[in-house]
């Protein structure tokens, strides 16, 4: 199985987000839980943006993307679990 998620500047106040998950061979249940992060200078940490899930069911394949709202001035950052 193999997992992979990008960031991209989509705008002066947007990123995109992408996520995919790959199985070897058809599976009953794939799923992929997305996570936007921005740093925070202050506490040297990464905080909450905004989270989504996707699933599907009798495939070998998911995608899923999102444009989502930034404030200008940060660093973010896209993880993802693979299920």
């Amino acid at each position: 199985m193999t997992g992979d998620c990008t960031i991209s500047k989509a705008g002066l106040t947007r990123v995109y987000a992408y996520a995919s998950t790959t199985a070897n061979k058809e599976v009953d249940y794939i799923a992929t839980l997305v996570y936007v992060e921005r740093y925070l200078e202050e506490e040297d940490a990464w905080g909450f943006v905004d989270a989504w899930a996707a699933e599907t069911h009798d495939d070998y394949f998911l995608s899923t993307a999102k444009s989502v709202k930034v404030d200008r001035g940060y660093y973010y950052r896209v993880r993802a679990n693979h299920i």
